[in-house]
């Protein structure tokens, strides 16, 4: 599970655009394409650095009501940690604690 108070990203290196769909992001440094669905382009779009993990939780259980808090988490954790072992998000300091 993802620290409640941790802040995160993008990295500034990373292209990304608003689509149909979703969204399409690039790594130039790393040459790889990331598309995303309406959840995952909800959660990228909440990933601006603002937003503790806590809040990001909050805001999905509100726009996706008809799924449960812990499947919101479980999607959440796993879509944060790929996003992480890409390389692709960055830790915002916090004067947050656990």
């Amino acid at each position: 599970m993802l620290n409640q108070n941790q802040i995160l990203k993008h990295k500034p290196n990373l292209v990304w655009r608003d689509v149909e769909d979703g969204v399409v992001i690039v790594s130039p440094a790393g040459g790889e394409v990331r598309a995303l669905n309406q959840l995952g382009s909800t959660i990228w779009a909440l990933l601006d650095g603002t937003n503790t993990s806590a809040a990001i939780l909050d805001t999905l259980t509100e726009q996706y009501p008809a799924v449960s808090k812990t499947k919101l988490q479980e999607d959440l954790d796993l879509f944060v940690n790929s996003l992480l072992e890409r390389d692709m998000l960055m830790t915002v300091e916090s004067n947050l604690t656990d």
